[in-house]
């Protein structure tokens, strides 16, 4: 049966959902992060996790600091506080072990608050010969990048769908895109699961007010990276051919540093994106174009 044509309405085109305060504000008023609570996984690692507390922290947002090693994570916090004068917190946990997680999130709450944004930075990447990889390597290589995303999404949910939403943004790669990742299959295809969990958490959880999105980083200059290439080896060989095949399928035909990757984080993470969702932003110089 076909409607009323009074039926077809406002209500219907979600028009009470539109963020309309928004038509006025200037872009820098936009990106403006003050007051917000971030939590960064991977925050103690030596490349994007602290990118990514920079990025938002220079915005203005309070950055929750969660890493494995307590005193490279608690540098990271220090740093950034000192730097941007923003609040920064401390928290250690093993992003793989789903209870460690729940205790580690209720924790956060408990002395923090709201949680506005979950970045999940947190990575481990085991390469080398597919032909050649023990039980530990595919467990590392599963667990690292996509197991912790599932346990830190699913204990977030706690605490966003109570306070009525929240972002949720998912760091996944170019690799999981590529057919030719040589000495990274494995990790490729975790990466994949990540962008296949973002689509379908964007889809579930917006009923509740949370926007989950993902952005697929590239070949990013750190300093594991840059020690492999200044002291290059027959066990690096495979890795390094890998990393030189994809920098030379880019468009832009050069490596990445992670503040270009955190830049499109913190984007994702403002009022400036408010209609964007399920999407995995590549963010790889156009390797995957």
């Amino acid at each position: 049966m076909v409607k009323d044509v009074e039926q077809y309405g406002l209500e219907e085109m979600g028009w009470d959902k539109v963020p309309t305060e928004i038509i006025d504000k200037s872009m820098i008023e936009l990106m403006d992060l003050t007051g917000r609570n971030i939590l960064v996984t991977g925050a103690g690692g030596p490349c994007l996790g602290q990118a990514i507390c920079n990025r938002v922290a220079s915005l203005g947002a309070n950055v929750i600091c969660v890493g494995r090693r307590e005193e490279n994570t608690r540098d990271t916090a220090e740093k950034v506080a000192k730097r941007w004068g923003v609040k920064t917190w401390v928290f250690t946990c093993d992003l793989t072990k789903y209870d460690e997680v729940g205790a580690c999130f209720k924790a956060i709450h408990d002395e923090v608050g709201r949680i506005d944004v979950l970045v999940n930075s947190a990575n481990f990447n085991a390469g080398g010969p597919f032909k050649d990889f023990t039980e530990e390597q595919i467990k590392l290589s599963v667990e690292g990048p996509y197991v912790s995303v599932i346990n830190t999404c699913r204990h977030i949910c706690d605490y966003m769908i109570p306070q009525g939403g929240g972002k949720i943004i998912n760091i996944s790669s170019e690799a999981s895109q590529r057919s030719d990742n040589v000495n990274l299959s494995v990790y490729g295809a975790s990466k994949s699961a990540v962008n296949g969990l973002t689509r379908s958490l964007a889809g579930e959880l917006a009923q509740y007010g949370i926007i989950v999105n993902g952005v697929a980083a590239g070949v990013m200059f750190k300093k594991t990276l840059r020690a492999m290439f200044e002291n290059p080896t027959e066990e690096n060989l495979g890795i390094r051919a890998s990393m030189v095949g994809t920098v030379q399928d880019t468009i832009l035909k050069r490596v990445s540093i992670p503040e270009e990757v955190a830049s499109t984080v913190a984007f994702l993470c403002s009022d400036a994106c408010t209609y964007i969702a399920g999407q995995t932003i590549f963010n790889g110089g156009g390797a995957t174009v």
